[in-house]
């Protein structure tokens, strides 16, 4: 009897065993892949069509690739007569604004959409089936994809961008959808010349890419209504088009504080409607109407909750970012005229009042300096004294009438022309602040009215943090204790006057940093531009050294702050986007040698969080398609990852090994047990 029990004690120990040997082959740890983190590399296993995740958007570059590597044949043999339309002029493509394309400006552009939109991850690779070919030659420019596309697939991707090259700007467009009619692949375009790492290009970019993903009143059409009643908009009653679908209106109600908002309204000229927000209403959003002039460009709750009704897309709105323009303006803000709106103090930073002496102030998403104006921002339709900026823009018509401030482009803050900016600093963690009576003199000693200066901003526990022109120190920061406080302007540039503390949420977007995404591709090193850089890097050298003795700034303590220059990844709007560009040579210089370097140097040690995650082997790999980051396959990853012990001892064996021999080993102690216990 004690035998049997015996026998009985261990057949259940096992069985729980084995059990649980079960449940652990659930667990699947897998190695990170490039761009991911430990944490995010273990997952437990599921059917992928039942899970959202992250779109996983690849990269397709070598029609770029094979331009540059032309341009720099042709110009080596030294033939002047280009047959390459890129290879000279305005719109020529060099090997470094290659780089800056796919190291800096695609990069950030993608990364606003994969961390906001989820889709249900395909379990094969993507294919671009033979039908949607002939719809994609059709439809995307003439634009020829690889055979492959349509015969193996794409790796580990929900949607291919194909990048293209033109020498004006052109729409994005969708090339292929699938079988529950999402999108799989757009091709977008770039103009060399505005090939620019700016917040401005990046953020254009991502407007393109939105376009591509489906944001199109084709894929909207479900929930597009034209209202069989006219709606006043801007005092005038209008047959409206509105996207009605319950979570567009639910934002819509929140961010304008109307109730009665019974959805987002497109833009519309006569009875003309686009596939993009009334501008009106939706200045600085990411996906209203891009007219050539610098805007917040917001990836805000409303482009989420359009992509969000769409079958296939779950956004991610804990990532939204927060927008001014109409926020919390009610009702009357859509309903009424903006000359009634402009009386009125909520909305003061909306619209603006015409003077016959315009001064520069700021614009409503705080990016840059403008002046007030209803008209074209044309040479003739601007007050004489500003008529040597470049004009940007085009519109008037979309702001039905209403004046606002419009920026030029030598006046924003991210990357202006400081001597044209009385009392500010251009830098990447600039933004533009209200002044209140300051008492600045231009270079030339003259006494300058202003209304708006361009000051450093950091946001740290919670509030505004201020670096303002002319002090004494630069690690003196100002903290804004409460919206509408006020800071004393004191030193050398100024003489009077104070700042005027913005809203966290104008400044701030207080979200959390995410991790970077690489694009893979074929670094084309053109030797003439090498010896070039290398030139003006020498000379530079030589007078930052001497510039660096007679204005007293430490050229070492400013390029360590100039390195790390990633955009949009810290969770104030500035963060670490690279130090003042302040009136010393010796500061730019720096800046200007720290951007080459990022260029050209591959660091196989660099860390993800750099400017330039990309590692040497990136550029040794040459692969035409990035897969988030990457060219291999998971299993060549894991045989690849093993061979190296580092991370061995850091992330531990394949477990998805380990568990395939669980079961045998079960098994055998069964058997052995078996066997000893009678």
């Amino acid at each position: 009897m004690e035998k049997h029990s015996m026998r009985h004690l261990l057949w259940t120990a096992l069985f729980l065993l084995y059990c649980s040997f079960g449940c652990l082959a659930a667990v699947v740890q897998q190695l990170p892949q490039k761009g991911e983190s430990a944490l995010q590399a273990y997952t437990v296993s599921d059917t992928p069509t039942e899970k959202w995740e992250p779109i996983r958007i690849a990269v397709y570059t070598k029609y770029v690739e094979d331009v540059v590597k032309e341009c720099i044949k042709q110009r080596s043999e030294g033939d002047s007569n280009t047959t390459v339309e890129f290879c000279s002029g305005d719109n020529q493509m060099t090997a470094a604004k290659m780089n800056t394309l796919f190291k800096d400006l695609l990069p950030e552009a993608i990364k606003l959409h994969r961390d906001r939109l989820n889709v249900k991850p395909l379990k094969s690779n993507l294919k671009i089936q033979e039908e949607e070919v002939r719809w994609f030659t059709s439809n995307c420019w003439g634009f020829i994809i690889p055979s492959e596309h349509s015969t193996e697939g794409i790796p580990d991707a929900d949607f291919m961008l194909y990048v293209n090259l033109g020498t004006e700007r052109k729409s994005s467009a969708v090339c292929s959808i699938d079988e529950n009619k999402r999108p799989t692949s757009a091709r977008i375009s770039f103009v060399p010349k505005e090939i620019v790492a700016t917040r401005h290009y990046i953020r254009l970019a991502a407007h393109d890419i939105a376009v591509g993903l489906g944001f199109t009143t084709e894929y909207m059409s479900k929930y597009l209504t034209k209202e069989s009643a006219p709606i006043f908009m801007n005092g005038v009653p209008n047959y409206l088009m509105m996207v009605q679908s319950n979570t567009v209106k639910d934002k819509a109600k929140k961010h304008y504080n109307c109730q009665n908002i019974k959805g987002m309204i497109l833009d519309y000229k006569g009875n003309t409607y686009s596939g993009y927000w009334e501008r009106r209403i939706a200045r600085d959003e990411l996906m209203s109407p891009y007219t050539g002039e610098p805007t917040g460009m917001y990836y805000t709750n409303l482009t989420l909750a359009a992509f969000h009704a769409m079958p296939y897309y779950q956004a991610n709105f804990s990532m939204a970012e927060p927008m001014s323009w109409g926020n919390q303006s009610t009702c009357d803000f859509i309903t009424k005229k903006c000359t009634e709106i402009i009386q009125d103090s909520k909305s003061s930073n909306v619209f603006c009042e015409e003077s016959d002496k315009p001064v520069l102030q700021c614009t409503s998403d705080r990016f840059g300096l403008g002046v007030c104006s209803k008209v074209d921002t044309k040479k003739d339709g601007i007050p004489t004294e500003y008529k040597f900026f470049e004009i940007v823009g085009e519109q008037s018509d979309m702001m039905k009438g209403c004046p606002i401030i419009k920026p030029f482009q030598e006046t924003m803050c991210e990357n202006g022309n400081e001597t044209l900016m009385p009392g500010s600093i251009v830098d990447k963690m600039s933004r533009c602040l209200s002044v209140k009576d300051p008492q600045i003199k231009d270079v030339n000693g003259n006494d300058v009215t202003v209304q708006g200066i361009c000051a450093k901003v950091k946001c740290e526990d919670g509030k505004v943090h201020v670096q303002y022109k002319g002090q004494k120190s630069k690690e003196t920061w100002h903290v804004c204790e409460n919206d509408g406080d006020t800071i004393d302007l004191q030193g050398s540039v100024f003489s009077g006057g104070t700042i005027v503390c913005p809203k966290y949420a104008e400044v701030c977007t207080g979200l959390p940093e995410t991790e970077p995404f690489n694009i893979s591709y074929t670094e084309v090193v053109n030797p003439k531009e090498r010896e070039e850089d290398s030139k003006e890097e020498t000379k530079e050298e030589s007078n930052s050294s001497s510039n660096s003795e007679a204005s007293g700034v430490s050229v070492n303590a400013e390029s360590g702050t100039s390195t790390n220059t990633q955009g949009e990844s810290v969770p104030a709007a500035p963060g670490v986007n690279g130090s003042s560009q302040e009136s010393s040579t010796a500061t730019q210089s720096v800046m200007q040698r720290a951007s080459r370097s990022r260029r050209h140097i591959a660091d196989a040690t660099a860390s993800q969080s750099t400017s330039n995650p990309n590692s040497t082997e990136d550029a040794i790999q040459s692969p035409s398609t990035v897969l988030n980051g990457t060219n291999l396959t998971e299993s060549q990853i894991k045989e690849e990852t093993l061979k190296h012990t580092n991370v061995t001892v850091m992330f531990g064996t394949d477990s998805s090994i380990t568990v395939s021999y669980m079961a045998p080993l079960a098994l055998l102690v069964c058997v052995v047990g078996f066997v000893m216990v009678p």
